[in-house]
């Protein structure tokens, strides 16, 4: 009974062996076609890592220049020049990190309002 078995083992290995022979080089073919599109994939994960980075650094250097500006506000029309000075002097401190250029800086940008009953 043992050898009937690995007899009819190796009669049905023999006959998977023409498939197989049919198959050879379907794996580069598929290669062929899915790697370029995972390489667009990978390139296009990097663009969108570097948009959202430098969405965060430039959000930064705006809180970076608000938070300056408030505290330079005293209450007084020198203060908001003091305020706009501080804001512009924060801003032109920062920079990209991936290009090393600096951040310009307009002065219509920022804009101060007028709390009711003093609080914020």
């Amino acid at each position: 009974m043992r050898k009937q078995c690995s007899r009819s083992v190796r009669v049905q290995s023999r006959r998977l062996r023409p498939g197989r022979r049919a198959e050879s080089g379907a794996f580069a073919i598929m290669a062929a076609l899915v790697l370029p599109i995972m390489i667009a994939m990978l390139g296009f994960a990097i663009d969108l890592s570097r948009v959202y980075n430098r969405k965060v650094e430039l959000q930064s250097v705006a809180d970076a220049a608000a938070l300056a500006a408030a505290n330079a506000l005293d209450g007084t029309p020198e203060g908001i020049d003091r305020a706009v000075a501080a804001a512009a002097a924060t801003a032109a401190g920062f920079s990209y990190s991936y290009n090393k250029a600096s951040v310009s800086w307009s002065s219509e940008a920022l804009t101060f309002g007028t709390a009711v009953g003093g609080g914020a």
